[in-house]
């Protein structure tokens, strides 16, 4: 399969057993409804339970970097020294060699059938916070992970409809086959569904420009 000459040089083997470390964190914890675990949780609650069990999942399986949960950034003015803005990634995964970084972010949103869910999830408080917004600054790849409260036919395919039209506002960029979204995910295969790579301001991109988006939609099994 085609791979650009930055992703060729990205350690995606690694990278990918640590995000399968979250993905079966999320499938041990909801296969049933724990009590601090469930449909009702708020998202802080859900990635913090989450990343205590990839810790340990991470442990067991001899996986070297840390699970970091609800990390907190700000962007501080130089010259007054004021926090103009705080944010909170909601998963951060760290590995580093002699070579390089690498900060993998996991964005969770909880999302029910509906424009107001789809908003939350591709606009400024989601998707939007990897392209215009300070999530993942300088870093090729990320995940955007939707809980579904709802059905996934009810939710999944009205959000990439929805992406569709919203090509040029996510500076998304097109793949070898002309298509905006790849899918199957070649990041995060088989529990991500689909990739999107989006252009970046330069000060936010790393040095090819743009940032690869991993979309996995994650459901309850009970």
């Amino acid at each position: 399969m085609f791979q650009p000459d930055w992703l060729a040089a990205f350690p995606l083997p690694k990278i990918m057993q640590a995000a399968h470390v979250v993905f079966d964190a999320w499938k041990d914890l909801s296969a049933f409804d724990r009590t601090n675990f469930n449909k009702r949780s708020k998202e802080p609650q859900l990635t913090k339970v989450i990343t205590d069990r990839a810790k340990s999942l991470g442990r067991s399986r001899g996986i070297n970097g840390s699970w970091l949960p609800e990390v907190v950034w700000n962007v501080v003015d130089p010259l007054t020294a004021e926090i103009k803005e705080e944010r909170r990634t909601d998963i951060l995964y760290v590995w580093n060699n002699e070579q390089m970084t690498v900060e993998l972010v996991f964005e969770f949103k909880r999302l029910k059938k509906g424009a107001a869910s789809r908003k939350a999830y591709l606009g400024e408080s989601g998707l939007e916070r990897f392209i215009t917004g300070q999530y993942s600054a300088g870093q090729p790849v990320a995940l955007m992970c939707g809980v579904l409260l709802d059905n996934h036919a009810e939710v999944v395919p009205a959000i990439r409809s929805a992406l569709e039209g919203l090509v040029s506002h996510l500076a998304m960029v097109p793949q070898k086959s002309g298509t905006y979204q790849l899918c199957p995910s070649t990041l995060f295969p088989p529990t991500a569904e689909f990739d999107t790579e989006h252009k970046r301001p330069a000060e936010l991109a790393p040095s090819h420009g743009t940032i690869r988006v991993a979309h996995v939609f994650l459901e309850f099994g009970y």
